[in-house]
């Protein structure tokens, strides 16, 4: 009974709530958008990285899913994920992988390029860019 009542309070703040209004900053048809592959090396490891981008929970968001496999017996050796908020040129969100990590992330998107600096001043820092260009996803 009480998943019913909440069903209709839900249902009731979905229809009665004030109308959804468009965003002008969306990520639907952004170059990046699939599944990426490439054999890479992961600390003198032969293996295999992927890359899966998508849309997020909102349009202006997308989330990338990032996992290197051990080329000879798919072990799974590093994975993350990325949340991104683009807004015009400019980039923000969250970083958390299979390290234990979670990382703030900031930077620009600009020509079909997302370029961040991820993590915090005083501890772990890196810089992560993903370019679109020639059908490729190249990645620095």
């Amino acid at each position: 009974m009480i998943y019913k009542s909440l069903d209709g309070l839900i249902l009731t703040a979905v229809i009665g709530g004030s109308p959804v209004i468009a965003q002008e900053d969306t990520v639907s048809d952004y170059p990046i958008i699939g599944t990426w592959m490439s054999e890479c090396d992961a600390w003198g490891t032969a293996a295999v990285c992927t890359s899966i981008w998508r849309i997020g929970e909102h349009p202006s968001h997308l989330v990338q899913q990032y996992a290197i496999v051990g080329k000879e017996n798919g072990d799974k050796l590093f994975a993350g994920r990325g949340v991104y908020r683009i807004l015009g040129e400019s980039v923000s969100g969250y970083w958390e992988d299979s390290q234990g990590a979670i990382h703030p992330l900031a930077g620009v998107n600009k020509d079909a390029t997302i370029e961040v600096i991820w993590g915090t001043p005083g501890k772990e820092m890196g810089r992560s860019s993903y370019a679109h260009h020639d059908g490729k996803l190249l990645v620095r």
